[in-house]
């Protein structure tokens, strides 16, 4: 039985939470721990119910006072995280703002019932917290009052543990420890500002960061912060020594480098983790047990922070991406319920770990462009489908609703198509019974589908919650019309760029400004919360003259998040196209080395690129058509193998799925490395003349090709995982 797809809205308790930001807990706890550290100085004890409470009240304080923060923060927050639950509109502000003001007043009331002497810490915090609020945009004025703020917590947690002893909680000892802890949190104060800038200097908050180039500001916090780290591990005790050192400098240097990079929100990440650990770490030395939670401490930000989701769309590489298959392969066993699934799920996936991790504001992640969210119950159907289904069913499949468009592009795959589309009721009917089937993702195309409005946003609804992209030019595109497809859970949208500039563009589709129509609407989809990409095909020579490249900088430039690179077809009205292959080898080779570049840390900001010439390599998946992975099916409800190969395996108005289904599993039984739509497209063109040049051919036409169709050498992918046999 397939796994259930409905989509989940995020409830106002997980927003709440997200807002709430967990990771950063563990600064204002970790602060707190020290406090009752430095009170427990030489006392063995076990720790009772105190501890326990004023450890808490530290720890929850910082997420109940960021609902506060992002309230007051709501006009740079637009700005600089405009996903975030509050700056987007998801999260309702006023429950928001009365729970947190409920939970604040009840732990006021268990300090006052249990350690009224830490009342004028709570109140020194407050006071403070209110002046960084209202005096955050002075430079250095603003890293003080949060230090401070932020160091009360030390002083909580060690006038927590006087109980009613007002004489010790008002002793020099507390503004020691208050004092110990500043450094740090100025620091970590200071570097955030750096991820902020633009909305800071919007919101006219005046930090270093936006008043000094980063060639001056950055120099000096590395040589600050290096001192600071200096004059700690000196005064440390050998065994200290080391295991601060092997938990503090890797951080240090790590922040660096990502400030370097101008990848600031893992620098966000690795700022929180750095200081939480490093306040742990000032006693340690006299108690190891703090050693094992500052490790703790440093696994539980990581993992909170990739829960939480990040502030804006973000790519994922290196160790980080590591952490999160590792995690991902664990939770597909326990979810699939079968331990030997783990190495099969393995292999899978391990073909997407050449990819950047695209990780949404959500919290979830795409993998590869093909594969639904993870991890939307769609990721798990679509693993359902490769690991358990015997045999294995496709997880997507390109539909057209319409023929209907304004433009004339010649290389249009469905040029000589039939205009005639599927009746609604039946369309939709055959969409249900793809979804029912176990088909988790979806590219929703034309023609041009805005034209259609009515049909679209019908099968929308039929496959809302699973992985569904539409593709559309983005003519006849109004506020409305993408307000409509954000709201029925679209994933993203693509369009097509034909080339490289405004001109050769519109000359290409026939449109005058056609390029800047679709640059517009990507840019409306993206600013809704969509993901947009550019689909294009670009020819050998263009590739060898670095079109790849210029196309990346202008998809980067667009912000746009995937870009799907298609080589030319001999297909619908290039059917009869005949292509110059001596450079073909050598674009191939450029494309792939493309891929990998893109994909890498190397070019960690610019969108993730998806070529076909390496998908489909024999090293990866191979040819996916004919409901291996993929299918088409045209807006007359022909179904064919991809929407590059022009024969029909039978109609859906006529022919039930299954039927249609079970025929293109006995033509195309394993998956193979040989591209069918390049490889028998002489043959199909040749055929699809005899037959009147339209397209595609019937089923009862296709049958006669396929008895000397191969598929070449099995792909090694699947050939490992075993499961087509």
């Amino acid at each position: 039985m397939f796994l259930s797809m409905s989509g989940k809205k995020e409830n106002f308790l997980s927003l709440y939470l997200r807002s709430a930001r967990l990771y950063y807990c563990f600064v204002s706890g970790a602060t707190t721990l020290a406090g009752i550290a430095f009170y427990r100085y030489g006392d063995n004890r076990p720790w009772g119910w105190r501890e326990c409470l004023i450890l808490f009240c530290g720890f929850a304080a910082w997420g109940i006072n960021q609902i506060f923060n992002d309230y007051f923060d709501l006009e740079s927050d637009r700005i600089n995280a405009p996903s975030r639950p509050m700056a987007s509109g998801k999260l309702a502000v006023k429950p928001a703002l009365c729970l947190s003001s409920v939970l604040m007043l009840l732990m006021g009331a268990a300090v006052l019932a249990f350690a009224p002497a830490a009342l004028p810490a709570v109140a020194a915090g407050a006071v403070l917290n209110l002046l960084y609020s209202k005096l955050k945009f002075i430079p250095f004025v603003n890293c003080l009052l949060y230090a401070a703020a932020l160091s009360c917590c030390a002083w909580f947690g060690f006038a927590g543990m006087c109980g009613t002893n007002w004489e010790k909680a008002l002793s020099i000892s507390s503004l020691l420890i208050s004092a110990t802890v500043f450094p740090m949190h100025f620091f970590m104060c200071s570097f955030s500002y750096y991820k902020d800038k633009e909305g800071d200097r919007a919101a006219g908050v005046r930090t270093l960061q936006n008043l000094f180039p980063d060639d001056v500001t950055l120099p000096l916090h590395a040589l600050l912060l290096g001192i600071l780290l200096f004059l700690f591990l000196k005064v440390q005790s050998e065994l200290s020594f080391l295991l601060c050192s092997l938990l503090l400098l890797p951080l240090a240097v790590e922040l660096i480098i990502f400030l370097c990079l101008k990848e600031y929100h893992s620098a966000t990440k690795i700022n929180c983790q750095l200081c939480a650990v490093w306040i742990i770490c000032l006693f340690a030395q006299f108690n190891l047990y703090l050693f094992a939670a500052a490790g703790i401490s440093l696994a539980a930000i990581e993992l909170l922070y990739i829960w939480s989701g990040s502030d804006s769309k973000r790519f994922v590489t290196g160790f980080e991406k590591l952490l999160f298959y590792a995690g991902m392969s664990l939770r597909c066993v326990a979810r699939l319920r079968s331990l030997p699934l783990l190495w099969k799920a393995g292999i899978f996936t391990k073909i997407f770990f050449c990819h950047k991790l695209l990780q949404l504001p959500s919290g979830e992640y795409k993998l590869d462009f093909y594969m639904p969210r993870y991890p939307s119950e769609a990721f798990f159907t679509a693993m359902e489908d490769k690991l358990i289904s015997r045999p294995p069913r496709p997880v997507s499949v390109v539909w057209s609703i319409t023929r209907a468009c304004t433009y004339r592009c010649p290389h249009c795959y469905q040029g000589f198509d039939p205009a005639e589309e599927m009746p609604l009721e039946k369309m939709c009917q055959a969409a249900r019974e793809l979804r029912n089937s176990g088909v988790a993702a979806w590219a929703i195309e034309g023609g041009e589908v805005l034209l259609r409005f009515e049909r679209l946003t019908a099968l929308l609804e039929v496959v809302r919650g699973l992985e569904v992209w539409v593709n559309s030019t983005g003519s006849g595109a109004t506020p409305e019309k993408i307000a409509r497809l954000k709201e029925l859970e679209v994933t993203g949208v693509m369009s097509s760029i034909h080339a490289l500039s405004a001109e050769e563009h519109d000359a290409f589709t026939g449109v005058q400004g056609s390029f800047r129509t679709a640059l517009e609407f990507l840019k409306e989809c993206r600013e809704s919360g969509m993901l947009t990409g550019f689909n294009s095909v670009l020819s050998d020579g263009e590739i060898i003259k670095g079109g790849i490249d210029r196309l990346m900088d202008l998809a980067a430039e667009n912000r746009c998040d995937y870009i799907q690179l298609i080589h030319p077809k001999a297909c619908g009205r290039w059917g009869n196209k005949e292509f110059d292959l001596s450079q073909h080898e050598k674009a191939v080779k450029i494309a792939c080395e493309a891929q990998k570049r893109y994909n890498s840390w190397r070019k960690k900001n610019f969108p993730i690129l998806t070529a076909q010439v390496f998908e489909e390599s024999p090293r990866m998946l191979g040819c996916t058509a004919g409901a291996i992975d993929r299918f088409y099916v045209g807006c007359s409800g022909e179904v064919q193998p991809c929407e590059f190969i022009n024969v029909s395996f039978g109609n859906l108005c006529t022919t039930p799925y299954e039927v249609i289904y079970e025929r293109m599993r006995r033509a195309f039984p394993t998956p193979g490395s040989d591209w069918l739509c390049c490889k028998y497209a002489p043959v199909i063109a040749e055929a699809v003349a005899r037959n009147g040049g339209k397209t595609p051919l019937k089923w009862e036409e296709t049958e006669k090709l396929l008895s000397n169709w191969t598929q070449g050498t099995p792909t090694a992918l699947y050939e490992k995982m075993g499961i087509y046999k």
